[in-house]
């Protein structure tokens, strides 16, 4: 059970060890069973209503024990998490093997065996140049600044045409597929699929049909375009993903500034590709600079002037607000 002994003290339930027992007591438990059960008290202590608890061991033995059951309801699960996938996803793999170092078992179930993360960095902002195409002036540039580190790039394309040239194939196949299943389940019925312009009107035609046609014709659009993508100097974008061979020289790289000019070479980790948004690459700095500019000031004078206002109001418009200012 808790003890809060202060309190226990003033209610003369318990009197001080220094007025009572032998004196070597009075340093020393010798209850050598007190040890056994030193963790015995949580049962009852959790069983115990809040107040009957403040009572009878003080406010302190209340809020311990919601730090204790707070602590068991978030660590007990990250717990449960980290032993059934970050263990087997530790131990299974052979980092430390390839590595040729000494270690123990205990080493191979930490994040020490776990492969090295991404040595890419993306680069933004590449400044034009008459002389040099991007490819070229990217390639010149990490092998003049980064000799030893620098592997490869691979340019970024501007290729918002073509991304939805291949949604839209990807949603017709899907209606493809659709229909094919239908017509596998039932082969004498035949399936049509309305062909109107603008949803106003048009007529109905085979669906299979349809759609066949409509991939195949979308197929050749997309081997085309990607074609003028490669071939146009005007599609690639001022940015790149930069390779290196050891994660130190990618670290150094993005974590630097590259030229005296901070708003050319922009270099920062290369995040995974569902992270980044394509559209955004082409875009200055200076502009995107403005862009956060703008959005920071609106947020302010929203904030300020509307939310504000409005929490303002919902006070005074509670009891309690309008006697604490207008007393009545």
């Amino acid at each position: 059970m808790i003890v809060y002994f202060p309190k226990w003290y003033l209610k003369g339930v318990r009197s001080s060890p220094s007025s009572t027992g032998a004196v070597f007591r009075k340093f020393v438990n010798l209850d050598y069973t007190s040890y056994l059960r030193f963790l015995a008290w949580r049962p009852s202590a959790l069983k115990m209503p809040e107040l009957e608890l403040i009572e009878h061991s003080g406010l302190d033995s209340a809020v311990y024990l919601r730090i204790y059951l707070l602590g068991l309801k978030i660590f007990v699960p990250i717990t449960l998490l980290g032993f059934a996938i970050l263990v087997p996803v530790n131990y299974t793999n052979d980092t430390l093997e390839s590595l040729k170092v000494d270690y123990s078992e205990i080493d191979k179930l930490s994040i020490s065996n776990v492969p090295k993360g991404s040595d890419r960095v993306l680069v933004r902002n590449v400044p034009p140049d008459p002389d040099e195409s991007i490819d070229e002036l990217v390639e010149h540039f990490f092998l003049v600044n980064h000799p030893p580190d620098y592997l490869a790039h691979q340019l970024v394309y501007d290729a918002n045409k073509l991304t939805k040239i291949v949604k839209k194939k990807k949603k017709m196949q899907n209606w493809l597929d659709f229909y094919q299943l239908r017509f596998e389940r039932n082969p004498s019925k035949k399936l049509l699929c309305p062909h109107t312009r603008l949803g106003l009107w048009g007529r109905s035609v085979d669906a299979i049909e349809y759609y066949q046609s409509e991939t195949a014709k979308l197929s050749k659009e997309e081997v085309d375009e990607r074609d003028r993508i490669m071939k146009n100097p005007k599609s690639i974008m001022p940015a790149a993903f930069v390779s290196f061979r050891t994660r130190w020289g990618a670290a150094v790289c993005a974590q630097t500034q590259q030229t005296r000019n901070p708003t050319i070479w922009l270099t920062m980790w290369a995040p995974e590709p569902r992270d980044v948004y394509w559209n955004n690459l082409a875009i200055p700095f200076v502009q995107l600079t403005v862009r956060r500019l703008i959005v920071a000031v609106a947020f302010f004078f929203l904030a300020f002037f509307f939310m504000i206002p409005i929490a303002l109001y919902n006070l005074l418009q509670t009891l309690k607000g309008l006697r604490s200012l207008f007393p009545f």
